[in-house]
């Protein structure tokens, strides 16, 4: 006669003290409990199913209690009873929660507001930190809100993932842009161009919906319009007399005249650093790193300085010989200058008058230097990409770029920069 099982009892288990070894509290069809040396008990079933004993786990106490784990015995009873192994489904469910998983977490990782702040963290190698500032603060400003959920703080707490954003989605989304700030259109078109790139590249989308947004038949077309420049003769003469005789400030006067011969991008002006200038090479070394262009493959970016640069900065030498910068604040000489206040001084001599061609920033002196050497072609006969070294422009294309990142320029450069001295004191003395 077979020994007749009694069940156990919630008193029983929960008074079931540990032991040196595993041990087995026994209940019925097969079910009992390990009590491990720790404490632990884990509920256990003994089954067998196609004429092989199986052992199954169902949790373990006080999670699964006695009556979870004997209402699970008598499930896993029916699906041997038809023919079901009960490891199969725990297995299948098993797997189906680590689909899950998986899945929530590709929908986390792919939210657009996730794609775009790394994206915008991988690009931050590559280009200035007020140019990743303006990045961010145009998608946060432009794309993020028309995707994102936020809390009463203004933080995004979710957003839409960039598998489920369709292509009409994004049009509706730039054509309200199109419509407020039309000049923005093609920075955020271009943007999500590179960020669609990047979620295909980390497998979180599989087309670039971008490619097949066609800019010039969706959005509306804007006539270009390039930054004002001072290009009249006339007009140049009377700006550079007038930088000679500014007397509000002598850091500012001093910049204006040296932006006028080395046509810097404002941002490269205004923290230049004394470190930077080399008076016995006669030269300026700006690293690559601090270039508008970061790529590291090429080389740091170097002027040769004519006899006009080189007594421009003995003279402000005398001013700020005791600072970092060349260019420092004028309220603040541990700072460097904030690029407005000179374009504020511009403007004040009378050179915001853009309709009769006398308007001048910081920026134009560029433009101004670009269109004069071109048109004075026959004087200095600079070669094209000599003309675009001295603004730091590379070429476009990665493979010529491939080639000529070590092409070194500078004494190349030299002698347009000495005519280009010397063609604005001869307009300035006319």
């Amino acid at each position: 006669m077979p020994k007749r099982v009694i069940p156990l009892t919630d008193v029983q288990i929960s008074k079931a003290k540990p032991k040196d070894k595993n041990y087995k509290l026994t209940d019925s069809n097969g079910l009992y409990m390990i009590v491990t040396p720790n404490g632990s008990k884990w509920w256990r079933l003994d089954y067998v199913f196609n004429s092989v004993r199986k052992t199954i786990s169902l949790g373990t106490y006080p999670i699964t209690t006695l009556a979870e784990a004997r209402s699970k015995t008598l499930e896993y009873k029916r699906l041997i009873r038809d023919n079901v192994n009960p490891s199969d489904i725990k297995k299948e469910a098993k797997e189906s929660r680590k689909i899950k998983l998986e899945e929530k977490k590709f929908k986390d990782e792919a939210q657009i507001h996730k794609v775009i702040y790394e994206w915008l963290q991988n690009k931050s190698g590559h280009l200035r930190d007020i140019t990743i500032k303006k990045k961010t603060q145009m998608l946060e400003k432009r794309l993020l809100p028309h995707f994102a959920k936020y809390n009463d703080r203004g933080f995004i707490t979710s957003s839409t993932p960039i598998d489920e954003i369709s292509r009409k989605d994004l049009v509706e989304v730039l054509k309200i842009t199109d419509n407020e700030t039309k000049d923005t259109v093609d920075r955020i078109l271009s943007d999500c161009k590179g960020i669609w790139l990047y979620a295909i590249s980390k497998d979180l989308v599989e087309n670039n919906i971008i490619a097949n947004i066609s800019k010039k038949d969706t959005f509306k077309q804007n006539p270009v319009k390039h930054i004002p420049k001072i290009t009249d003769e006339n007009i140049l003469k009377e700006l550079l007399v007038c930088i000679d005789n500014y007397q509000h400030n002598t850091t500012i006067k001093q910049l204006l005249k040296f932006v006028s011969h080395v046509p810097l991008r404002a941002d490269n002006l205004c923290k230049l650093k004394w470190e930077y200038i080399d008076f016995e090479k006669r030269l300026l070394t700006i690293p690559r790193n601090d270039m508008k262009i970061k790529d590291e493959n090429l080389p740091p970016f170097e002027l040769p300085l004519t006899n006009q640069i080189i007594k421009i900065l003995q003279d402000t030498q005398a001013y700020t010989n005791n600072t970092l910068w060349v260019f420092p604040s004028p309220t603040n000489p541990s700072r460097h200058i904030n690029k407005e206040t000179p374009n504020k001084a511009l403007k004040i001599m009378g050179f915001d008058d853009e309709p009769n061609g006398k308007k001048q920033t910081l920026h134009s002196f560029r433009g101004t230097f670009r269109s004069l050497v071109e048109t004075h072609q026959d004087s200095h006969k600079a070669t094209f990409e000599v003309k675009e070294r001295v603004l730091d422009h590379q070429e476009g294309n990665i493979s010529n770029r491939a080639y000529m990142h070590k092409a070194d320029y500078t004494s190349q450069i030299k002698p347009l920069l000495e005519w280009w001295s010397g063609y604005l004191d001869e307009i300035k003395h006319r």
